[in-house]
Order: C-alpha cells, then sequence, then structure tokens
C-alpha cells in the first residue's frame, strides 16, 4: 500500500507541473499581443499536451500491470 501512496503522489506532482505551465501559457495567449510571446505560449501548451499524454500512457500501462 505505501508504494501505491507514493506512486500517486508522483503521479499529482507530475500531473500538477505541466497544468501550472498551461495555465500561464493560456493567460499569456488571453492578453498577449505580441506574436512571439503568443507564439512562445503555443510551445509550451505543445510540449505540456505531449508530456501530459506521455504521462497518462504511463498510468495506463501502471494499472495494466495492477491488474496482472
Amino acid at each position: 500500500m505505501a508504494r501505491q501512496a507514493l506512486c500517486a503522489q508522483r503521479l499529482e506532482h507530475d500531473l500538477r507541473s505541466p497544468v501550472g505551465a498551461m495555465a500561464v501559457a493560456l493567460e499569456l495567449l488571453r492578453t498577449s499581443d505580441d506574436t512571439d510571446t503568443q507564439r512562445e505560449a503555443l510551445e509550451v501548451l505543445e510540449r505540456q499536451v505531449a508530456r501530459m499524454t506521455s504521462l497518462t500512457e504511463q498510468v495506463h500501462e501502471f494499472a495494466q500491470g495492477l491488474d496482472d
């Protein structure tokens, strides 16, 4: 059970980081008229979506291992 709690804590942290970065990028897109800033914000969003996709795939694989 301790291992599962540790995994849950790590997952929570790993998901919270990209969500925070995405929130900041969205705010920049809403408030900035600077095209360079908007481009950088879009790049952040793309990276963080890729990161979250990878994390969800890892969680899926982990869950599959629990069924074995």
